[in-house]
C-alpha cells in the first residue's frame, strides 16, 4: 500500500510517501512528482520518514525527477529515510541524485543557505 501527499511550501514541492513504492503503485508516486512540480520551483523534497520499501521503479522515478529538476536548475532533496532505504540508494549509486537530510525542516533550511562558491586563483 502507498499513500502519497503533496504540499506546497512557497516555491518548493514537498512529497510525503508512506508505505511501499513497488511495481504495482509507483505510477501514483511518479504522477504526484510530475503533476506537483511547477516551473520556477527551487526544489522537490521527498519525505521518506514513513517509507518502508522502495523498488527499482521507485528509484527510477527519483532518477527521472532529479534529471527533470536539473533542467530547471532545481534540486531534489530526500529526507528521513530509514537506514535500509538509504542503503538501497547507496548500493545502486543513486545516493548522488539528490541531497539527503535528517528531516524535512533540515531540507528546507538548506535552501535558505547561500551557495558556496569555490574560487580558483
Amino acid at each position: 500500500m502507498l499513500n502519497v501527499t503533496t504540499e506546497r511550501i512557497g516555491d518548493v514541492l514537498s512529497v510525503d510517501v508512506e508505505g511501499r513504492i513497488d511495481s504495482a503503485n509507483f505510477g501514483r508516486f511518479l504522477d504526484a512528482l510530475k503533476s506537483g512540480f511547477e516551473e520556477g520551483d527551487r526544489a522537490v523534497i521527498v519525505n521518506m520518514e514513513k517509507l518502508v520499501y522502495i523498488g527499482s521503479e521507485g528509484l527510477r522515478a527519483c532518477l527521472w525527477t532529479a534529471r527533470t529538476l536539473r533542467k530547471f536548475d532545481a534540486k531534489l532533496l530526500l529526507c528521513s529515510p530509514a537506514d535500509h532505504i538509504r542503503e538501497v540508494f547507496e548500493l545502486t549509486g543513486l545516493d548522488k541524485i539528490g541531497n539527503f537530510f535528517a528531516s524535512k525542516n533540515d531540507a528546507l533550511a538548506s535552501l535558505n543557505q547561500p551557495e558556496r562558491v569555490t574560487r580558483v586563483s
